[in-house]
């Protein structure tokens, strides 16, 4: 592994464990670390990342995606 790979995962670790420990000892959001990503923001990644998959599994043939309004 080249060195400036490491650099970065080392890097990648301490922010996440530093966010975690942000909340874990109840920090406020506003004065921290950005929150680490919850379970439903997974889900809602995979739901946008199964459809640009597809085409790879599928003989590069085009799919159809349902949009789906987007609550913010």
């Amino acid at each position: 592994m080249a060195p400036h790979c490491r650099t970065a995962i080392v890097r990648s670790f301490a922010y996440q464990a530093h966010a975690v420990l942000d909340e874990v000892t109840g920090l406020d959001p506003t004065s921290s670390l950005p929150r680490n990503a919850s379970f439903d923001d997974g889900v809602h990644n995979l739901e946008i990342l199964t459809p640009a998959t597809e085409p790879a599994t599928n003989n590069g043939h085009q799919v159809s995606v349902a949009q789906k309004e987007m609550a913010l």
